[in-house]
């Protein structure tokens, strides 16, 4: 489980530095600060709902074994 956790942490900020430094969106805008915040924004609530999942399923593998 450390691994995995260790990939997920990495690839947390990996994709969050490309959403704060690419300089439009997938439709073409460009990227003001506003819409930078809230690209990770969307993204850090994804990730705490995957984190969530992560946690449940540890904790009922520890408890299983």
């Amino acid at each position: 489980m450390k691994i995995s956790g260790y990939v997920f942490s990495v690839i947390f900020v990996i994709v969050s530095i490309f959403l704060w430094f690419r300089e439009a969106d997938g439709s073409g805008l460009t990227n003001t600060l506003s819409v930078k915040i809230a690209s990770l924004s969307i993204w850090g609530i994804f990730c705490l709902i995957v984190l969530a999942i992560y946690l449940i399923t540890y904790y009922f593998m520890r408890h299983r074994s």
